[in-house]
C-alpha cells in the first residue's frame, strides 16, 4: 500500500491524488451543498475580511500625511531620470524597486496625494494572497490582515515594505509546487532582494532554503527542465544580489549611514549588546519581551515536531539581522512578515497527534500576539484620522502664499517633506535638487546661507523628537524669529515613536 510523501520538498507521489478523489466520490451530497461557495478562490467570510481590509486602509488614506521619508522617495523618483536616479539611491542605502515603481508611475501622472494607494492597493494584493493560499487555521488567517504592521505601516505609510510584503507571500504561494515553477520562483526571489535590506535577508534566507531542500531530496533528481529553470533562477537571484549590493553601498561622500554595526563593540560586551538588542526587538514587535521569547520557543518546538526545522530561516535570520543593524521601529514589521513565511512554508499537509497538539500551542501563542496587534491598529487608525502625521501639509498650505515674495531656506532633512506639495524647488540654498543629497559634498548649509543674505527672509525647519540641534540659536542670532509650529506625531503601537515638527521662523 502506498504512502503519502511527508517531506517537504518531496513531490507528492500518484497515491496522494487518488485519496482526495475517492474521498469526494464516496462523500454524501448533502454535504456538497453546505461547502462555502469561492470567488476567485476565496470564501464569503475572507472576502468580508479583505473588503474590511480595504475600507479600514483606504479611509486612514484620507486623512493621511505623508511625512519625509515618504516625500524623499518621492522627490528622487520625480527630479531625476531614470539612471541618475540610481545612483543616488546609492545615498539612500537602499536598493531601487520603490523608487523605481514611483518614477514609472509618476511619468503616469499619479499626484503625490495619492502616494499612499500605491502602498495600500499593494498590501490588499498581498493579503488576498494570504487569505487565498496560507494554510494556516482560519482564526489565525482571518486575524493576521489586520496586526499592526500589515494593516497600518505597511499599507497606509507608503514605503518599500509594502513590495516586500506582496513578493514574500506570492514566493510563499507559489512554494508548494516549487519544482514546477523554480523560474518564477526565481524572478520573485530577485526583485525581493531590490525592496530593503530586509528584503534582500527574507529574499537570502529563503533562497538557501529553496537550495537546501533541493540538494537534500536525493530520490526525486531534477529532469532536464527544471535543471535549466534551476540555474536560470539561481544566476538571476545571484545577478540581482550583487546588483543591490552595489547600489546600497554607500558612496564615500556619504553623510548618514543606516548600520550600526555589532562589530563597533568590543568583544567582552558583544554577547550582551546582541542579547539586549534581540530583546528590544522581541519588546517592540510582539509588545512584551517574555511573549515573544514564548513565541520563539513555540515555533521552534513546532518545527521540529513537524520535521520542518529548515524552514526556522526566515525567522531565526530576520531577527539575527533587525538586532545588528540600525533599525527603527517601523522596520521590524519585517519581522513578522519573515514569522509569518516561516509558520506558512512550515505548515505541513499531514500531521500526527503530538504535532497536531503542537500547532494548537503555536496557533493559541500566534492569536494572543496578534490580537495585541489589533488593539495597536485601532488606535494608529483613530488617532491618524483625528490627530495629523506629519505637520508637513500644514506647514506646506501655510508657505505657499509666501513662495517668491521672500527666500525661503530649508533646514535639516525633514524640511523636505514640504517639497512634493509644489511643482519646484523653492528653497533659497537648494538650488540644485528638491531631495535631501545626504553629502558631505553638498552645499545646503542654512546657516551659510541666511548669512549672506541680510534682508526678509524665511527659514522652514523640520524636526523630529529633539533633533534641533543648535540652529534655533544660531537663527535667534540672525535676528530671525519663530512664529508658527505645525507638529504631528508617528503614531506606533499605543502611542508614538517621534514627533514631526516644522518650525517658521521669519525675519522682517
Amino acid at each position: 500500500m502506498s504512502t503519502i510523501a511527508t517531506d517537504p520538498i518531496q513531490s507528492t507521489s500518484s497515491a496522494t491524488s487518488v485519496i482526495p478523489r475517492e474521498r469526494n466520490r464516496l462523500a454524501p451530497r448533502w454535504k456538497e451543498s453546505f461547502r462555502p461557495r469561492r470567488l476567485w478562490g476565496l470564501a464569503w467570510p475572507e472576502w468580508c475580511v479583505l473588503s474590511l481590509y480595504s475600507a479600514i486602509a483606504l479611509i486612514t488614506l484620507r486623512f493621511h500625511e505623508p511625512w519625509a521619508d515618504e516625500a524623499q522617495a518621492w522627490l528622487i523618483a520625480r527630479d531625476l531620470p531614470f539612471v541618475k536616479m540610481l545612483l543616488q539611491v546609492k545615498y539612500e542605502g537602499t536598493p531601487p524597486l520603490w523608487h523605481a515603481l514611483l518614477w514609472v508611475l509618476i511619468r503616469l501622472q499619479l499626484p503625490y496625494s495619492q502616494i499612499g494607494t500605491v502602498s495600500a492597493v499593494t498590501m490588499i494584493a498581498a493579503i488576498y494572497l494570504w487569505l487565498r493560499y496560507s494554510p494556516v487555521s482560519w482564526l489565525v488567517r482571518y486575524i493576521v490582515p489586520f496586526t499592526f504592521f500589515l494593516q497600518y505601516q505597511h499599507a497606509v505609510v507608503a514605503r518599500s515594505y509594502c513590495l516586500s510584503t506582496l513578493l514574500a507571500f506570492a514566493l510563499a504561494a507559489l512554494w508548494p509546487a516549487r519544482r514546477r515553477h523554480l523560474l518564477a520562483i526565481g524572478v520573485l526571489l530577485a526583485l525581493l532582494c531590490q525592496t530593503n535590506l530586509f528584503g534582500f535577508v527574507l529574499a537570502a534566507s529563503l533562497a538557501g532554503v529553496l537550495w537546501l531542500g533541493l540538494y537534500r531530496d536525493r530520490r526525486q533528481r531534477p529532469v532536464s527542465g527544471e535543471r535549466l529553470q534551476l540555474w536560470t533562477s539561481t544566476l538571476l537571484v545571484i545577478a540581482s544580489a550583487c546588483v543591490a549590493a552595489w547600489l546600497a553601498h554607500s558612496p564615500p561622500d556619504v553623510s548618514f549611514t543606516g548600520t550600526n554595526s555589532l562589530s563597533r563593540i568590543p568583544l567582552k560586551f558583544w554577547w550582551d549588546v546582541a542579547v539586549m538588542n534581540v530583546r528590544l526587538c522581541l519588546l517592540l514587535t510582539f509588545g512584551y519581551v517574555e511573549l515573544g521569547v514564548l513565541l520563539l520557543l513555540a515555533v521552534a518546538a513546532w518545527l521540529a515536531e513537524c520535521k520542518q526545522r529548515l524552514y526556522v530561516a526566515p525567522f531565526a535570520v530576520m531577527l539575527f539581522v533587525t538586532s545588528i543593524v540600525y533599525a527603527k521601529s517601523w522596520h521590524l514589521g519585517m519581522l513578522i512578515v519573515a514569522l509569518l513565511i516561516t509558520v506558512w512554508l512550515g505548515w505541513p499537509e499531514v500531521q500526527t497527534l503530538r504535532s497536531r497538539t503542537w500547532t494548537l500551542v503555536l496557533s493559541t501563542m500566534l492569536v494572543l500576539c496578534f490580537l495585541l496587534q489589533v488593539k495597536w491598529t485601532a488606535v494608529a487608525v483613530r488617532r491618524d484620522i483625528h490627530e495629523p502625521y506629519s505637520g508637513a501639509k500644514a506647514a506646506a498650505d501655510f508657505i505657499r502664499p509666501l513662495v517668491g515674495t521672500r527666500p525661503i531656506f530649508g533646514a535639516h532633512y525633514h524640511s523636505i517633506a514640504l517639497l512634493p506639495y509644489f511643482n519646484h524647488n523653492f528653497f533659497a540654498n537648494q538650488p540644485s535638487h528638491s531631495y535631501w543629497a545626504w553629502s558631505y559634498n553638498d552645499t545646503s548649509d542654512v546657516n551659510v546661507q541666511t548669512r549672506r543674505y541680510s534682508g526678509p527672509a524665511i527659514v522652514v525647519l523640520g524636526w523630529v523628537s529633539f533633533d534641533r540641534e543648535l540652529l534655533p540659536a544660531n537663527l535667534v542670532a540672525q535676528q530671525f524669529r519663530l512664529t508658527h509650529r505645525y507638529c504631528g506625531h508617528l503614531f506606533m503601537r499605543d502611542g508614538f515613536s517621534e514627533v514631526s515638527c516644522y518650525d517658521i521662523y521669519e525675519r522682517n
